[in-house]
């Protein structure tokens, strides 16, 4: 019996111990979670403000689009009762807040065409998003007021701004508005109204009413598409206001419906037709300028710019000044439409800044320190360890002292080095300094080449082996873990060095990934989506090395000053 008891505590202990350790790993991951998360959601998402903190840290998935236009239904919370409000209160007040706020709601919906299958499903949605805007604003001593007081002040209170934004919130619909063009000195010229067209039966295009400008509103049910995959064309022609030669790009404003569904622009212009690569997603929900641009560079900011190829074949459009766009809606499915919500913050991340510029200085600043640091601390602490000379223990306590001087003092001093040698806004000030050595690796490495044995040093030099062949051929094999931790060490260091490039480099072609991030966040400092993409990038490198080579990292440290 006392030996069940023993082993059952032991039990209990290793459970506990485990426990503890899955929790504290747990602690320590969770900011790069959040991180992740973070990078994988729209900016609303992140302020936005659930009931329960794990909704907050998963992203949302996006909608199974299978119309359009359609009620984004997750966008809304039902009625929640004010808190000053007597339960038997709200009992007979929810009933009536329904048609109450629609009523009110009614002469600013009026000019506005619904579908009339969405008619009651917009109802829903619109009066308990106009419910949560009213009750923001209202003070706690409303809600002791007679029902009739309360109904009155708001439907009152229903405004032209509340059910806008409301409906822009809810209501998603693909819009198109007549497009502009732009000559080649990036001058913007207007064209006479060109109105959209279908020639398919299955999708319709009618004026969108009340809309901030002139457009025309997509309707179409992709579960009445003929065949899979699901596509409809829509196309207008138009007169340029200049010649076709001088027409770098034509802008469209586009309406999405964040379907994640896309569009494939084809351009015809003078007898030229002119075909996109790539898609335009409808990952938005409100009005965006969509540029197709047929001559020149597409600049990294430009992110709405979506280049047209020629495709070499002749059109039936004719005249230097007849244009014609057609654009082809393309359903895209419930998973293609997950992964593109997913990686749009690392593709814009990417098309904003020089990203992948960044991340090649990194690679190469990197990768010059480590082996610049492993070639210099081995051979230094190879002749501290094993050579004897004289004023060597002198020398290694001289080189040990330099760790207590500040990198403080040392900083101008070295950048008027640098300077002097015309290395200023270049990447060698960043690894060259790896070249003389570090005293902490230096001294980690001496300790480490102190445990190894002096019989296969003896050894060798009876085959004829020289000092550096010893130390080519029989110390650097034996001190491989101390090698592993320093190279960990330099590589965190160099990866996330911040302070030399903002010292040494100027020209956005040179930074590296530590300085592009703070570029980027000085760009785009409140697109947190974006930000947690790029940061994520930078930090999955480190995690992902450091989790790889972990065995050698703790060898190498925990074998170090241990002498056989």
């Amino acid at each position: 019996m006392r030996g069940i008891g023993t082993e059952q505590t032991r039990v209990a202990k290793h459970v506990a111990l485990h426990t503890i350790l899955v929790l504290g790993a747990a602690m320590f991951a969770l900011p790069f979670v959040w991180m992740v998360s973070t990078s994988l959601k729209w900016d609303r998402e992140v302020f936005d403000n659930p009931a329960n903190w794990f909704a907050r840290l998963v992203p949302r998935l996006p909608y199974r689009v299978v119309r359009t236009p359609y009620v984004a239904t997750l966008d809304t919370k039902d009625f929640t009762k004010p808190e000053p409000l007597h339960d038997l209160s709200w009992d007979l007040l929810k009933t009536r807040l329904e048609p109450r706020l629609w009523d009110a709601a009614q002469p600013i919906l009026i000019k506005r065409q619904v579908p009339d299958s969405l008619r009651n499903e917009l109802r829903y949605h619109l009066t308990r998003d106009l419910w949560h805007r009213l009750i923001a604003e209202k003070p706690d001593s409303l809600w002791n007021q007679p029902l009739n007081v309360i109904e009155a002040d708001l439907a009152s209170s229903v405004t032209l701004e509340k059910v806008n934004a409301g409906w822009e919130l809810l209501y998603r619909a693909v819009r198109l508005a007549s497009p502009t063009i732009q000559d080649t000195e990036r001058i913007e010229y207007a064209v006479d109204h060109a109105e959209w067209m279908t020639q398919r039966g299955d999708a319709r295009l009618v004026e969108a009413v009340g809309d901030i400008r002139q457009a025309e509103e997509v309707w179409a049910d992709y579960r009445n598409a003929p065949k899979p995959p699901y596509a409809t064309y829509f196309y207008t022609s138009f007169r340029l206001p200049l010649d076709a030669k001088d027409v770098r790009a034509i802008t469209i404003p586009l309406h999405g419906d964040e379907s994640y569904h896309h569009l494939t622009a084809v351009v015809e212009l003078n007898g030229v037709m002119y075909q996109s690569d790539e898609p335009i997603v409808l990952e938005n929900y409100t009005w965006q300028e969509v540029t197709l641009q047929l001559r020149g560079v597409k600049e990294p900011h430009e992110r709405d710019n979506v280049v047209l190829n020629v495709s070499g074949r002749e059109t039936e459009v004719v005249g230097a000044r007849l244009a014609r766009v057609t654009l082809t809606l393309h359903r895209a499915n419930f998973f293609v439409g997950t992964a593109r919500k997913f990686i749009r913050n690392y593709r814009d991340a990417a098309t904003f800044v020089r990203f992948w510029r960044f991340v090649w200085n990194t690679v190469i600043v990197t990768a010059l320190s480590i082996v610049a640091q492993l070639i210099s601390c081995s051979l230094i602490a190879y002749g501290f360890a094993r050579l004897k000379w004289p004023g060597r223990d002198a020398v290694f306590l001289l080189v040990l002292s330099t760790m207590m001087l500040p990198a403080q003092v040392t900083m101008i001093p070295v950048f008027l080095i640098m300077k002097w040698f015309g290395f200023y806004d270049t990447l060698t000030p960043l690894w060259i300094g790896s070249l003389f050595g570090s005293a902490f690796f230096i001294f980690l490495l001496r300790q480490f080449l102190l445990g190894i044995p002096r019989d296969l040093e003896e050894a060798a030099k009876i085959d004829g082996c020289g000092y550096f062949g010893i130390y080519w051929r029989i110390m650097l094999p034996l001190i491989k873990p101390a090698l592993a931790a320093i190279a960990i060490f330099q590589f965190m260091g160099a990866w996330n060095d911040f302070l030399g490039p903002l010292v040494y480099v100027t020209s956005e072609e040179k930074m590296t990934l530590s300085l592009g991030l703070q570029l980027f966040q000085s760009m785009h400092g409140t697109e947190y989506g974006m930000l947690m993409a790029a940061s994520a990038v930078m930090t999955l490198p480190v995690i992902v090395i450091f989790f790889f080579a972990q065995r050698y990292f703790i060898q190498g440290v925990t074998l170090t000053g241990l002498k056989g």
